[in-house]
């Protein structure tokens, strides 16, 4: 037949309970980078389009 082998090394990990997300989390997380990262490329385009926001006018 075969041979079945099993291992019970026991490996140390850095796992951070702090640093830890949930799925839910996780999807929020990611709709709020996507919504910054779509206003920074909004902002972009003006820029390139020669209009600057007021907070941004030397």
């Amino acid at each position: 037949m075969g041979n079945v082998s099993l291992d019970g090394s026991k490996i140390h990990a850095d796992a951070s309970k702090s640093k830890a997300v949930s799925y839910k989390r996780l999807l929020a997380i990611k709709a709020y980078l996507q919504a910054e990262v779509n206003e920074l490329f909004t902002l972009a385009e003006a820029a390139d389009g020669g209009q600057l926001p007021d907070e941004m006018n030397i």
